[in-house]
């Protein structure tokens, strides 16, 4: 089941906030102690509900460009300009993957 409502913005979620350069010295500075057994625990488990997300994501935004592939077949939809929704979905999936990806950068499995 999906945990992201199915009202999605019209555009994916772009940060807005640039970190000022102190800020980014300290974070690596952070990144750089070990961590706690039990972050690394957390961090297995949201990697498992990430990976779940994700297949969820990939399966939907499969099925829909199955869907709009069929109505450009048809004449229906230009195949040149996919459809808002499925480009929204496409950005989710890669915004899952952006957050996986940086979980598994600061807690690497062993």
């Amino acid at each position: 089941m999906l945990s992201i409502p199915r009202e999605v913005d019209l555009e994916p979620h772009r940060p807005v906030w640039v970190p000022r350069p102190h800020l980014v010295r300290q974070r690596a500075d952070t990144w750089a102690r070990p961590a706690h057994p039990a972050d690394i625990a957390q961090a297995r488990l949201f990697d498992a509900v990430l990976l779940g997300e994700i297949a969820e994501l990939e399966a939907l935004v499969a099925s829909m460009e199955k869907r709009w592939r069929r109505r450009c077949e048809r004449g229906i939809d230009d195949p040149n300009r996919p459809p808002d929704n499925l480009v929204r979905m496409r950005g989710r999936v890669a915004e899952a993957q952006e957050l996986l990806d940086a979980l598994r950068d600061r807690f690497p499995s062993e």
